[in-house]
């Protein structure tokens, strides 16, 4: 039970901070080039509005890692969700249009 409670608990974080719905759905995603790690992975978001988007978290008490990196392919920032997962947060740069857009999970 204390599993559920985590889940809907980081689940209610994503939603409430970043906009995101978690689901159980996912799309066909091959596996088989991917080896057991001992590393953990990042989670990488395309936002829009990045400054104003982390003003916002720092409102909220959500502590933004230092530096904010901005470069020939946008803005990045990075802030931890409650269980200590890095996020990453990118505002593409301009010039970047052709922007990978996936179709939505049944």
């Amino acid at each position: 039970m204390a599993h559920e409670f985590q889940k809907q608990r980081i689940s209610d974080w994503h939603r409430s901070n970043l906009g995101n719905h978690i689901t159980d759905k996912t799309r066909d995603i091959d596996t088989q080039d991917f080896t057991p790690s001992q590393q953990r992975s990042d989670l990488h978001f395309q936002v829009d509005g990045l400054k104003t988007l982390l003003n916002e978290l720092a409102g909220k008490g959500i502590q933004i890692e230092d530096p904010v990196v901005e470069n020939d392919f946008g803005s990045f920032a990075w802030i931890h969700d409650p269980q200590g997962q890095r996020i990453e947060l990118w505002e593409p740069a301009p010039w970047q249009n052709n922007l990978i857009n996936l179709p939505e999970p049944d």
